[in-house]
């Protein structure tokens, strides 16, 4: 009988979306075999070289919000949210190369409910230094140390999301672009990480 080896779903989800980006001809991607590996989640490998990116998930659901606000209006709320902890003082530099904020959301029409059953993943990737920095930024609107911080997006009609915003912990700014974070803004940058 084969053991059976599971992955939670938020790790799943990243390695899914990495394998469209790095293909089995050129890369391979590795699981550690302990869930209680520190540090990682997942690498990526360069198949016939030594370079490896070590990939750590951190992972949320989406909250949503009722807001009648047009995202045209400076006060309006995006649609969803996803909450983070401020992991500062676990944070290590060095022990993984980038940091990916999954979050997972309903996909439906704005006009038209689909079924509950339909979901979406939005993927952020930071790179470990970046990773230091905005962890160690992280205020409230007074000036204190915040310890979450959420990131705001529309959910799109079709296609994927384009845009996201830090809306707890950008300090007083209140909100901050975050789009320059997502994987197909990424993309690029993370294969180069490889070559």
């Amino acid at each position: 009988m084969d053991p059976i080896f599971t992955l939670p779903y938020s790790e799943y989800a990243a390695i899914s979306a990495f394998s469209k980006i790095f293909t089995k001809k050129k890369y391979a991607i590795l699981v550690p075999s302990s869930r209680q590996q520190a540090g990682i989640d997942f690498a990526v490998m360069k198949g016939g070289t030594q370079r490896v990116l070590r990939v750590q998930v951190k992972s949320s659901r989406a909250y949503e919000h009722v807001d009648t606000a047009t995202s045209k209006n400076k006060n309006h709320k995006p649609r969803m949210t996803l909450w983070f902890g401020n992991f500062r003082k676990r944070y290590r530099p060095g022990m993984a190369d980038l940091y990916l904020l999954l979050g997972v959301y309903p996909a439906y029409s704005l006009l038209k409910p689909v079924s509950r059953a339909a979901w979406k993943t939005i993927l952020l990737v930071i790179g470990d230094r970046e990773m230091g920095r905005i962890l160690r930024s992280l205020q409230t609107p007074t000036g204190q140390d915040e310890r979450f911080f959420y990131v705001g997006f529309d959910p799109p009609e079709r296609g994927s999301v384009d845009e996201v915003t830090l809306t707890r912990g950008a300090g007083a700014r209140r909100k901050v672009s975050w789009s320059r974070f997502l994987l197909d803004n990424r993309r690029h940058r993370i294969l180069r990480m490889l070559h």
